[in-house]
């Protein structure tokens, strides 16, 4: 056989060993009632004398983005639902993913839904947090084929350029069904003003109260879709809890090197430690009544908005 059939042959073999199935069967779960949590019992009474309004509140500021995320992540009792569309690798990230453990390790459930491209290079990384008995996480519209490596995810994609701009663009943080955000910035260093070479805007909106139940049955929605695939199904070997003990001590290790290196811009993003605002931003709401309108994700699928 000539050199480059053989390589043809093996790519092709690969892509088939690949392959994930997105036919079997998902175990359903739901958003958990606010009512379950002191916290959430705590914004159910803030939100009674207000007739079933919400309260909103924006997030214009970068670094107030950044602690509300923490703060909410603290905050939490019962529940973080967290639905992204890009997440990228940095200290806003890590600081975060570090207050996530933290939150499992004391029992909060977490579940974690992201876009597949999201996943790119970075599978076995995230798949090795969902080994934690109380985090789990699943890839919304995963390509089924060559997710074994670069060369055969990009050939993958070829095979199906259709689903390939089909993604799932939405943001949401929501801790108890009780509180969310809602807004522009994916997780990364420029959307936390944590990228000095970067001059970077955007909004978020922290809503609380009714609100916040409603975008829980949102991510409901699309957790529970048979486009949405646990992590643990698309990686070549499943991590274990020796695996979780390793990628958390890497990523104190990452944590404390960063402090070392940029002691300001670290002492910033930590402000949420030493100076918490979620109550003074609690007193802030403006109350309204709202409707939280989405796309049920077969709607995403079909409209297939462009990747940016």
């Amino acid at each position: 056989m000539r050199p480059e059939k053989a390589l043809l042959c093996v790519l092709f073999a690969a892509l088939l060993s690949s392959c994930a199935s997105l036919n079997v069967p998902r175990e359903p779960s739901q958003a958990l009632p606010a009512a379950e949590s002191a916290f959430g019992r705590s914004i159910q009474a803030q939100a009674a004398p207000h007739a079933g309004r919400s309260g909103f509140r924006l997030l214009s500021d970068s670094s107030e983005a950044f602690a509300a995320r923490a703060e909410l992540i603290r905050n939490a009792q019962r529940s973080l639902d967290l639905q992204y569309y890009i997440v990228q690798d940095g200290i806003s990230t890590r600081l975060l993913v570090s207050e996530l453990l933290k939150a499992a390790d004391r029992g909060v459930r977490v579940r974690i839904l992201l876009d597949d491209l999201t996943s790119d290079g970075q599978v076995q990384t995230i798949a090795t947090l969902a080994a934690h008995p109380q985090i789990q996480i699943r890839l919304f519209n995963p390509l089924e084929l060559g997710r074994g490596t670069g060369v055969t995810r990009a050939m993958g994609r070829l095979f199906n350029l259709s689903q390939q701009h089909r993604r799932m663009h939405n943001k949401l943080w929501l801790a108890d069904s009780s509180a969310a955000i809602v807004g522009g910035r994916n997780l990364g260093d420029e959307y936390f003003d944590a990228q000095p070479k970067l001059n970077f805007t955007d909004i978020d909106l922290l809503g609380v109260g009714p609100v916040a139940e409603q975008l829980g049955h949102s991510f409901d929605q699309y957790w529970n879709s048979a486009l949405s695939t646990p992590i643990d199904e698309l990686v070549s070997s499943q991590p274990t809890a020796n695996d979780l003990a390793k990628t958390r001590a890497q990523l104190q290790a990452s944590l404390d090197e960063s402090h070392r290196q940029n002691q300001a811009l670290y002492q910033q993003l930590k402000a949420y430690q030493t100076d918490p605002r979620l109550d003074l931003w609690r007193s802030e709401l403006i109350w309204a009544w709202n409707q939280a309108l989405w796309d049920a994700p077969s709607k995403v699928l079909a409209k297939g908005e462009p990747d940016p």
